[in-house]
């Protein structure tokens, strides 16, 4: 199973989010927390803008530049589609 590589920068409120998620035969999942909620629902807010194909911006600071990465295995690796994300 491929490792996924994500880097977020002002998206949706998330000042910085930069993780390599890695799976294996016994890692198959993971649980993101975040206490106040809006973390997961900005995650959510990001990779639902790659599956609709557009843009990824931050509502709380709109003058901010966004950057969105979400890769296979690390930086250079390939785009994750929209069909690869539920």
């Amino acid at each position: 199973m491929d490792n996924v590589f994500i880097n977020l920068k002002n998206c949706y409120g998330i000042p910085a989010f930069n993780y390599t998620f890695q799976f294996d035969e016994e890692k198959k999942a993971y649980l993101i927390y975040a206490p106040n909620g809006i973390m997961k629902t900005s995650f959510a807010n990001t990779l639902n803008d790659i599956i609709l194909g557009q843009e990824t911006k931050d509502y709380f600071y709109p003058d901010r530049d966004t950057e969105r990465v979400v890769k296979y295995n690390n930086e250079q690796g390939n785009d994750l589609s929209k069909d690869e994300i539920l």
